[in-house]
């Protein structure tokens, strides 16, 4: 890293496509690049969005520090004795803060992950990473290039939204009709944050009784259960009776809108007693397997140099 940064920010580096590169690969990392940072500039401003504080060629993409790490770290690092459930259920009202404003502004996250939920000093969180993200035209913005969409990662297997037979992605203007390979909208991003909130809450992924499902086969159930329109509950709880319906809600595609979602967090979130009780008291994974912290560096190069990736 060179001397000249500012140690109180983070710089995601932007590498070059490695000497030898195709055309291809020359054109899609780039594109890789601005994407995101067209992204930052269109969210900045946000209180639940990574303070973003421009692209700096020589260091790459430039944020605020957040010490205090990610969510997904954080719970598993108290997996005995997890946040408060009131904190949780703030976590995930300001989560879905962070979504409205991704999609008021033509954004598909994607990688709805609680690695990507950053805590701040306060206890707040911040939404971050959109490498994989999808824009989408919205009115009043200059039209993007299809080809933004050629440089975007999939969500997880387990949080993929069945293919709902749907005429619009959702009501009113900018909304496109889609396409058979259209599988990045609103609605998938609505899909993974029901499973994000459902770990949030219970403490456990649907269908599994542990946090982070690490069996092949196990994962692969679970998308199947998906598929098929088999989702988890919370139970007959009459406490959480209003989030089992909110979670019902984005696991069917049911919301016209993340602003309709938000409202209905709210609502439920205020409600909740201090003495509701707990589906479940800890995490119950016996080993943990804790990612990396985060570095400058990027662990994965964007693309491959394999013509056929882009077919």
């Amino acid at each position: 890293m060179a001397p000249d940064l500012d140690l109180s920010l983070f710089a995601k580096e932007t590498p070059p496509a490695p000497p030898g590169s195709s055309d291809e690969v020359i054109r899609l990392t780039k594109l890789f690049y601005d994407k995101e940072h067209r992204i930052f500039v269109r969210l900045q401003n946000h209180p639940r969005i990574a303070r973003y504080h421009g692209w700096d060629l020589k260091h790459g993409l430039l944020f605020d520090r957040y010490p205090a790490g990610d969510l997904f770290t954080h719970l598993l690092q108290n997996r005995d004795t997890p946040p408060p459930l009131l904190l949780r259920l703030r976590w995930v009202r300001e989560i879905a803060e962070g979504l409205a404003c991704i999609h008021s502004e033509g954004v598909v996250w994607v990688d709805v992950t609680l690695s990507n939920v950053l805590l701040t000093e306060s206890s707040s969180i911040v939404l971050c990473d959109f490498a994989g993200s999808c824009l989408i035209n919205i009115p009043g913005e200059q039209k993007l290039p299809y080809e933004y969409r050629d440089c975007q990662v999939l969500a997880s297997h387990m949080t993929q939204m069945p293919r709902y037979k749907q005429g619009r992605l959702w009501k009113g203007p900018g909304s496109p009709h889609p396409n058979e390979d259209w599988l990045l909208n609103p609605h998938s991003d609505r899909f993974a944050f029901g499973a994000l909130m459902f770990c949030l809450i219970a403490l456990r992924f649907p269908h599994s009784p542990f946090f982070v499902v690490h069996d092949l086969k196990e994962s692969v159930d679970i998308f199947k259960k998906h598929q098929a329109l088999e989702f988890d509950t919370f139970g007959d709880v009459e406490e959480y009776r209003a989030l089992n319906e909110i979670v019902r809600k984005c696991f069917y595609a049911a919301y016209d809108s993340t602003d309709k979602l938000l409202e209905d967090i709210r609502v439920v979130c205020d409600a909740m007693p201090s003495n509701a009780p707990l589906l479940q008291d800890k995490i119950r994974d016996s080993e943990v397997y804790l990612p990396e912290s985060r570095s400058t560096n990027r662990r994965l190069f964007p693309f491959g140099d394999n013509e056929d990736e882009f077919d």
